[in-house]
Parts: structure tokens; sequence; C-alpha cells
């Protein structure tokens, strides 16, 4: 009986140290979303106008990625 209520236990630990994980794994992904995001929105707000010519369709073609990502409006 001892050994069965001891494998229950195991059990029960490794349930909670997996739950534990998707926690910390769901928190981790949701600080990543946050941290892209803000750095598109910084990205996409950057202006623009002192850009070296040369750039400036590769400037523009990023910020329009990510207004097509957001779903923001871009009229450049």
């Amino acid at each position: 009986m001892a050994k069965h209520a001891m494998e229950l236990e195991a059990i029960e630990l490794r349930k909670k140290r997996e739950s534990e994980a998707r926690e910390l794994i769901s928190e981790q992904r949701e600080t990543m979303k946050n941290y892209n995001y803000d750095r598109d929105m910084k990205t996409f707000l950057k202006p623009h106008d002192d850009a070296p010519p040369n750039m400036l369709p590769f400037i523009l073609a990023r910020k329009r990625d990510i207004a097509n990502k957001y779903v923001w409006p871009c009229d450049f």
C-alpha cells in the first residue's frame, strides 16, 4: 500500500510540475508577443523623412509588412 501511495504522490508531483511548466511557457509566449508588438510599433512609427533615398523602398516595404501583420492603415 505504501508503494502505491508513493507512486500516486509521484504522479501528482509530475502533473503539478507539468502544469507549472505550461503556465511558464504561456507567460513567456505572451511576453514575446508583447515584445514583438512593441518593437514593430516602434519601427512603424519611426519617421522615415530623413532616411537615405536608396534605403527608402526597403523601409517602406518593412513598414507595409508590419501594417499588414496587424491590419493597421497604411498609405505609403
